[in-house]
């Protein structure tokens, strides 16, 4: 009933953005980029910034509300994951002097550091499904370019590293929907690899470079299968923990396909083709191209995120001159900067 009721309340929402006029937001020299849509509302999360300095950011879908949540630090504060239930984000942090896992409250106040004894950098925090877990990547001190993948409850306690008896620089940790199992990326071999939060070993699912190069994986909450970009042949393909025989869903000559997102219902991935972004349905049908983005690389559109009812579509673009946050419905039409409309 409490699930029913908050696909309600957002359908609710989103429908708001057909007959309100977008608010206005003045457009900034910096770059806003990866923008996340939130699991339970129409607030997306971002990141601004440059060399100089990286904050997070909230908007909502309308162009309301545009929020700099970590205002108050002078360092960096980047990558930001929302929590399964839309209350609080994992994210990077410089602020303590080193790369560090931080949560917050999806207002930025109360920011926590729960990694402040581990030695060099804490990356790429990711919530469980059920939301009692935060995986990460954690770099191994003393040792050059080897990286693991580090799991903990998700106040700090029962820090585990899952990976300490292999020597890879493993990334990208994405949980399987049952919070017990998740998969990353190694860029030594180029494969993905798979662990259960209780009994390793590691297992390889997908083949090793020069066959294979894995990135950019997600898993899809409904089903568990894993789509990812092979930059071998820059296609998306799609593999599960059980089959691990990558089937190719794209196949497509001269286009790059990357950053794909899964719907929530799993029936659709929306993904970079190129300068543009594209959908399909999971078993590569109707492969669609919905922004007219241009051909230069300078100009693209990327990074899409799904809103939590599927209808509309996040994305990160270059086309007004620098990067801003944009939202389209998921067959591209109504197509709205969000930060740089005035």
């Amino acid at each position: 009933m409490l699930k029913l009721l908050l696909s309600v309340i957002v359908i609710f929402m989103l429908n708001g953005l057909e007959s309100s006029a977008m608010l206005q937001n003045e457009c900034e020299p910096s770059d806003e980029l990866r923008p996340i849509w939130s699991p339970t509302s129409q607030t997306i999360v971002f990141m601004n910034g440059n060399a100089t300095n990286i904050d997070i950011f909230t908007i909502e879908a309308d162009g309301s509300n545009l929020t700099n949540l970590t205002e108050s630090s002078l360092a960096h504060d980047y990558r930001p994951s929302w929590s399964p239930d839309g209350e609080q984000l994992v994210f990077s942090s410089e602020r303590d002097g080193t790369s560090d896992i931080w949560i917050m409250n999806a207002d930025g106040s109360d920011p926590i550091n729960l990694t402040p004894d581990m030695e060099g950098l804490q990356d790429f925090g990711q919530w469980s499904p059920d939301g009692e877990m935060i995986a990460f990547v954690s770099e191994r001190m003393g040792e050059a370019d080897i990286y693991d993948i580090g799991i903990m409850n998700a106040n700090g306690s029962n820090l585990t590293l899952l990976t300490s008896d292999e020597r890879y620089l493993f990334s990208q940790p994405q949980w399987m929907p049952d919070s017990q199992s998740l998969i990353f990326t190694s860029a030594d071999d180029g494969a993905l690899w798979f662990a259960t939060v209780e009994s390793p070993p590691l297992t390889r699912i997908t083949p090793s470079f020069p066959e294979n190069l894995a990135g950019n994986a997600v898993v899809s909450s409904e089903e568990g299968s894993i789509v990812y970009t092979d930059s071998v042949t820059g296609d998306l393909r799609l593999v599960t923990e059980d089959s691990q025989n990558p089937t190719n869903l794209t196949n497509t000559e001269s286009v790059m396909e990357t950053f794909p997102a899964w719907s929530h219902n799993g029936e659709t991935i929306a993904f970079g083709c190129h300068t543009k972004i594209c959908t399909m349905q999971f078993d590569g049908s109707d492969y669609t191209q919905i922004t007219d983005g241009s051909e230069h690389i300078e100009d693209w559109d990327r990074l899409p995120s799904w809103s939590p009812d599927d209808t509309y579509i996040a994305f990160e673009s270059y086309r007004a001159g620098t990067g801003d946050i944009w939202v389209m419905r998921a067959d591209g039409t109504d197509m709205q900067n969000l930060t740089c409309s005035s």
